[in-house]
């Protein structure tokens, strides 16, 4: 079974995630801090990750590079923020 992990700051969203892709057959785990979810990551592997951009104390960007100072894991950004700047922001190394 494939495993995701969504790290967000919205409990809703969390929730709503986790019944929908669990209905799918994912095992889902859910972080509502960035530092859970990293220190979730050392002790477990995931297939995919889904992060939001904006949240507080470390935004998704900053997230993303501590990730991939340890993990090849696949992410995908999801957020409300649709400006070019964090477009191309997202997709840098």
């Amino acid at each position: 079974m494939k495993k995701l992990l969504f790290i967000d700051d919205d409990i809703d969203f969390l929730e709503s995630n986790r019944l929908y892709f669990s209905k799918k057959q994912y095992t889902v785990f859910c972080a509502d801090k960035a530092k859970q979810a990293l220190s979730f990551l050392t002790s477990t592997s995931v297939d995919c990750i889904i992060l939001d951009i904006d949240m507080p104390n470390m935004n998704g960007f900053e997230v993303c590079q501590k990730i991939r100072n340890v993990s090849a894991t696949p992410i995908i950004f999801l957020s409300g923020f649709a400006d070019s700047k964090n477009r191309i922001a997202s997709f840098q190394p």
